[in-house]
């Protein structure tokens, strides 16, 4: 849940968030550390096309890299069935 909750509060995915906390020559962000934020994969930002932040997915149970393949995969499939509902 707190894979999903990230990745619908934030823009980003993440393990877009882990990138940033883990820049190392920058001075330290401190976002690891931010109650509720979580910085592995596994949650993924859902947007419109034209970038509307919509919500998030999160995905967990399996390794972070599994989870993160598995969140990608259900975005894709909304984005697919949203493309095809317009039709």
């Amino acid at each position: 849940m707190l894979k999903a909750e990230t990745a619908s509060t934030t823009p980003r995915s993440t393990q877009e968030l882990r990138e940033i906390a883990l820049i190392k020559n920058d001075p330290p962000h401190g976002i690891e550390r931010i109650p509720s934020i979580v910085v592995f994969d596994g949650g993924v930002p859902i947007k419109t096309s034209d970038g509307y932040h919509l919500g998030g997915i999160g995905v967990s149970g399996a390794t972070a890299t599994d989870d993160g393949k598995c969140a990608r995969a259900g975005v894709r499939a909304i984005k697919e069935d949203l493309k095809n509902s317009t039709k």
